[in-house]
């Protein structure tokens, strides 16, 4: 060891920690438009947090749509019993079919959709987590140590002080909901095709390379004054206290364009698959198929209210069948396919539902509700009320029961009685 001299210099060990895996090929970027606004891997947590919140709203939207039919079909069901109208009673009972069947339909639908729209906001909340916790560790930033040495036998050790709060990665600003690169305007566009994500390898990025500095009484030179970094440096003496740790600034690593379905055709079937065990631990691969299940599930639509409409009752086969079996003059009608036979009951639908469809949401949705009717119950007073209020309460049985029954009594031949 040289001689101590009287100028004191400064010489860093700088510790690095890195993953190197190849990186994935690039996709094509093209139509990726909803996603380009996308350039930091804070973004890209921001987004999937808000991506997540706008699919359990979408798994929301359509929970009402099964119930509010069955209310409508319950109401048609009792307009059909109380009318004396031979003919509204067979075009009510086929709008209560017809409800029924679609609210069957549509509660099917809406949790299919519901159960992928959640998956995806789960597995989007599961990354935003990742992303933050990956995050907030570079953040990290360490106080002085006053005794950072140890030696022994020629070698010698350095410590850091102990980690303390640095300031945050990511920005108030960049995170916010209503910066313009994380708002969900994806979920359910069909045309947003592309995904934004960061290889867990490039991740490393984040991740600071410390310069560790004490004072010393001499060292070589590496050049730049200490700012370049050499192999060893030679003929240190006096390293003492005076240590600080600097974090290096890196270049961060931005987000990759993923494909969401796959490239032939514009199709919109999925590019990932989860198909196997080994699937599974494919981070990338099970956030890309759930988006992509998420946004078919946003193309589907689940029945309701708006779907039962004159056009769409007079292009329905059951809808047909039922007028044709119910109303005598169509008895004769044996194909109900060939519209030369039919045409005759689509132009009965038509006048019976009215042929412009506000019309016909005033007379069958708004009229039939407020519809007067008075009905009995088993040993009580006769109950004065409309259609829609016993339609929709357990007791909408009991009216029911009462007008088909009266019908039935009527319909029955009167006894006679012979005469001596």
């Amino acid at each position: 060891v040289r001689q101590a001299q009287t100028h004191t210099k400064l010489f860093s060990i700088v510790t690095i920690v890195e993953i190197v895996t190849p990186a994935s090929a690039a996709v094509n970027e093209m139509n990726a438009t909803e996603h380009d606004k996308i350039k930091t891997t804070c973004q890209e947590a921001a987004f999937n947090r808000e991506l997540a919140a706008a699919y359990v709203e979408k798994a929301g939207e359509t929970v009402g749509n099964a119930a509010e039919l069955r209310k409508k079909a319950a109401c048609w069901e009792l307009a059909a019993a109380a009318s004396t109208e031979s003919d509204r009673v067979v075009v009510l009972d086929a709008l209560a079919a017809y409800a029924r069947a679609a609210a069957e339909v549509a509660e099917t639908t809406h949790t299919s959709r519901a159960n992928r729209f959640l998956d995806a906001s789960l597995k989007l909340r599961q990354r935003e987590g990742f992303l933050m916790g990956v995050l907030a560790e570079p953040a990290i930033t360490y106080a002085t140590e006053s005794k950072p040495l140890a030696g022994n036998s020629g070698t010698f050790k350095v410590k850091t002080g102990k980690p303390q709060a640095g300031a945050a990665q990511c920005t108030d600003q960049e995170m916010t909901a209503d910066h313009a690169a994380v708002k969900p305007t994806a979920a359910a566009n069909s045309a947003w095709k592309k995904y934004k994500y960061t290889a867990t390898a490039k991740l490393a990025d984040h991740r600071l390379i410390l310069s560790i500095s004490m004072t010393s009484s001499s060292c070589t030179d590496t050049s730049g004054g200490g700012a370049t970094w050499a192999t060893a440096v030679t003929s240190c003496s006096g390293v003492g206290g005076g240590q600080t740790v600097t974090p290096i600034t890196r270049t961060k690593t931005t987000p990759t364009v993923e494909a969401i379905y796959t490239l032939e055709d514009n199709s919109q079937n999925c590019a990932a698959k989860v198909q196997s065990e080994i699937d599974k631990k494919d981070n990338k691969k099970v956030i890309l198929a759930a988006l992509c299940q998420a946004q078919q599930a946003a193309a589907e639509t689940v029945k309701s209210l708006d779907d039962i409409t004159p056009k769409a009752l007079n292009s329905d086969k059951s809808f047909i069948e039922t007028l044709r079996n119910g109303i005598q003059k169509y008895g004769a009608i044996t194909d109900t396919t060939k519209e030369s036979e039919t045409k005759n009951i689509k132009e009965h639908i038509k006048e019976m539902l009215g042929k412009e469809a506000s019309k016909f949401k005033t007379e069958f949705f708004d009229n039939v509700n407020k519809r007067s009717i008075s009905y009995r119950f088993p040993k009580k007073e006769t109950e004065k009320t409309t259609i829609g209020e016993p339609a929709l309460k357990p007791n909408a049985d009991t009216a029911n029961t009462y007008f088909r029954s009266q019908k039935m009594s009527k319909a029955r031949p009167k006894p006679t009685i012979a005469v001596a």
